[in-house]
């Protein structure tokens, strides 16, 4: 007999998926609000995107949508929404958590590769710059279901990256996949493998003082993503270990508690 999942999607109007955690963390100034995401599966960043509260404090217009990414990955997660997608993707409703919850985890692709351009069709993001370890020469702008073009922009070089992300107006997703701090290199045994042993290297990025980058955009960025992808960081021992680094480089104070958390972006 088939699970009709349909019954547990009524069973509540608000739901987040499993194993994700949204906080909110002060920015550059009091007044600065910014959402954060942990999510092991990349492809939750389209769940954040269209459910991250905007209006917790201070109340504000929403000016800066669709927000830019800037994302730093292994992979680029490039693939576009094929025929399937886009008609699915023209049956999520927006405006209902558990819609999209369900929507991202039934039917954005399991590879975790779809979901920039999912969203972009969706017009909630606008432009896109993503650094990235893996070769990839073609930058040709999407077109989402409204006749817009968003741009999008992939970079192995840092320094290539950030003279670019500098120029960026409106407001920032940024966009951490832990994978992006592994290595892969072929064993004695000719297998490819995931190492972290180097992570430190690709960490300073966030540290000072490498991190002037995230000083000068701080008061752009809306909303932060960590994709913990245990699987590309080679074990959930990794992940956990370069999620917990990444932490202590972007914030203060506690994150992610049941009550009373008190963290402040840190730079």
């Amino acid at each position: 007999m088939e699970t009709d999942f349909n019954k547990y999607k009524e069973a509540y109007n608000y739901i987040e998926p499993p194993g994700l955690y949204h906080d909110w963390v002060t920015g550059t100034s009091a007044s600065q609000s910014i959402n954060v995401y942990a999510f092991d599966n990349h492809r939750f960043l389209f769940y954040a995107l269209a459910t991250f509260d905007y209006t917790f404090p201070p109340p504000e217009k929403i000016d800066f949508l669709p927000l830019t990414l800037i994302s730093f990955d292994y992979h680029c997660d490039l693939v576009p929404p094929y025929n399937v997608d886009i008609t699915n993707l023209g049956k999520v409703n927006l405006t209902d958590r558990k819609d999209v919850a369900f929507f991202t985890w039934n039917s954005l692709s399991p590879q975790n590769d779809n979901h920039i351009k999912s969203a972009m069709y969706l017009n909630m993001l606008s432009d896109a710059f993503i650094l990235c370890k893996e070769e990839r020469d073609n930058n040709d702008p999407f077109v989402d279901q409204n006749g817009n073009t968003h741009n999008i922009d992939v970079f192995t070089n840092f320094e290539n990256f950030k003279n670019e992300i500098l120029q960026i107006r409106g407001g920032i997703v940024l966009d951490i996949d832990l994978d992006y701090f592994m290595d892969k290199r072929t064993d004695q045994d000719g297998h490819e493998r995931n190492y972290i042993d180097n992570y430190k290297k690709y960490m300073i990025f966030f540290r000072s003082p490498a991190n002037d980058w995230l000083k000068i955009i701080a008061d752009k960025i809306k909303l932060i993503t960590i994709a913990k992808e245990p699987g590309h960081c080679g074990s959930m021992v990794n992940s956990n270990i370069l999620f917990n680094e990444l932490l202590s480089c972007l914030f203060t104070g506690r994150l992610f508690c049941a009550h009373n958390s008190s963290a402040r972006i840190n730079i």
